[in-house]
């Protein structure tokens, strides 16, 4: 394959977060459901296309008993146009077009004579190809639902959840985050300028689809992940008007349910509680702003309270502390000011794992590395992660022996190759290290940036 071709990878999955259920509507679980089925929930399928090299992801959710289109899918993406300050315009049909392996037993002999007409040549990933099996693991992240500034919908009457989240509704709020950032590093503006250079012109689809070029075979697009959990108790969030907007009822697993109407925690407990481990020495922080924003004074006790309760509940904060919260923790990965700094000394390797995928969405982070000395040896205690996301940015910290640089260096974390680093001048190192145990992020950001940028 010539060195700069426009490739962009396919895949089709059965969906381990997206479930659909007759009382509830579209059921979304933050955690991967190995068993859901058991419960009465029918799973939901992804179709997704990633374009190499970039964070560029497109997907759509579709049920088996309605038909699906392998090529109309492909022309709404190619149809498409993004772009940012260092590209005009990116998409429209690429050079090579890769398909997951799993679509083998799916795709209809038209399919690939489409593409023949097309003129995009085709493979499938070399086996055990971690790049292409990294990158298209990123559809299966969980599909969030901000609703900002809407009015509240239609009740439906005669099920469980008045205000169902719709099939239409999840891919029309799913599409509008799909979006080309401007922070790309600088080997990949590189990489973008010679593949789309000062008027290119994208090559549109112009063959009409087919309507009958795929069919679902569900054990061949059934695949098994570490990541997957058994579904125990299913416990439901009904949807709310929060002071931020609509918020669509969603799943969760093991959780705990207040006697009150007030739900007891935001979508994304489990979080919540992991990141908070990993700030214990920035709580008096967490605090002043909670108790800046609901004017009280007892929040440093209730913290208190959930690390001594081992951070198995977030109670007795209310629903609209979480939501505060979840922001103040860092957890909000579309703040472009946001810095944090996790100290991930206490911290196992599936609470690794969990925060690492949603801080990167799911592996779609723009860089990651650790951060190690150009002379001299490293810090014989701790190590020093960096995750450089299309908004926000994340440090981690943590005792060299600690499980969590296990998880990093064993390759459970999406998208982290063990062994890439950022080398700083020793004098540098010391000071983004005393940083980061301080939790002083902005000052370990501002180093960082330094050496991104030159």
């Amino acid at each position: 394959m010539p060195l700069y071709q426009r490739v962009h990878y396919f895949t089709v999955q059965k969906c381990k977060r997206v479930f659909r259920h007759p009382e509830f509507g579209i059921v979304r679980f933050d955690d991967m459901i190995a068993n859901a089925d058991e419960y009465g929930f029918r799973a939901a399928y992804v179709a997704g296309i990633s374009v190499e090299n970039l964070p560029l992801h497109y997907r759509q959710f579709f049920f088996s008993e309605a038909p699906f289109s392998a090529t109309r899918f492909l022309c709404d993406f190619w149809s498409r146009s993004y772009s940012n300050q260092h590209v005009q315009e990116i998409t429209g049909k690429p050079d090579v077009l890769i398909i997951d392996r799993r679509l083998e037993a799916c795709l209809d002999v038209v399919f690939f004579d489409w593409l023949d007409k097309e003129g995009i040549a085709y493979q499938y990933p070399a086996r055990g190809d971690k790049k292409f099996s990294s990158t298209v693991r990123h559809h299966q992240r969980y599909p969030h639902i901000f609703a900002h500034g809407e009015d509240v919908p239609e009740p439906v009457d005669g099920v469980r959840e008045p205000w169902p989240l719709s099939l239409d509704r999840l891919n029309a709020r799913d599409e509008k985050r799909t979006y080309l950032s401007d922070r790309l590093s600088p080997a990949i503006r590189e990489v973008v300028a010679r593949l789309y250079p000062a008027g290119y012109q994208p090559e549109r689809p112009l063959n009409p689809p087919l309507p009958d070029d795929f069919q679902v075979n569900e054990a061949s697009l059934s695949v098994a992940s570490s990541n997957d959990v058994i579904l125990n108790s299913a416990g439901w969030r009904p949807a709310r008007q929060t002071a931020y907007g609509f918020e669509y009822g969603y799943a969760a697993n093991n959780i705990e349910v207040r006697d009150d109407d007030e739900p007891a925690s935001g979508p994304w407990q489990k979080e919540i509680l992991i990141a908070l481990r990993c700030l214990e020495s920035q709580f008096d922080r967490l605090a002043r702003a909670l108790s800046h924003h609901f004017d009280g004074d007892h929040y440093s006790a209730i913290l208190s309270q959930i690390k001594k309760n081992k951070y198995r509940s977030l109670l007795p904060l209310s629903g609209a502390e979480q939501d505060v919260l979840y922001g103040l923790v860092g957890l909000n990965t579309d703040d472009p000011t946001g810095n944090t700094v996790y100290d991930l000394s206490k911290t196992g390797v599936a609470d690794t794992v969990s925060l690492w995928e949603h801080i990167t969405n799911g592996g779609d982070q723009c860089q990651s590395f650790e951060i190690r000395p150009q002379t001299g040896i490293d810090d014989p205690a701790y190590r020093l992660f960096a995750v450089i996301g299309h908004c926000a940015w994340y440090y981690l910290i943590a005792y060299r022996s600690s499980r969590s640089c296990h998880a990093l260096d064993s390759g459970r974390c999406i998208n982290y190759k063990p062994g890439h680093s950022l080398n700083v001048r020793s004098t540098d190192y010391r000071k983004l290290l005393n940083a980061a145990l301080k939790g002083e992020s902005e000052r370990v950001g501002a180093i960082v940036n330094d050496y991104l940028e030159y």
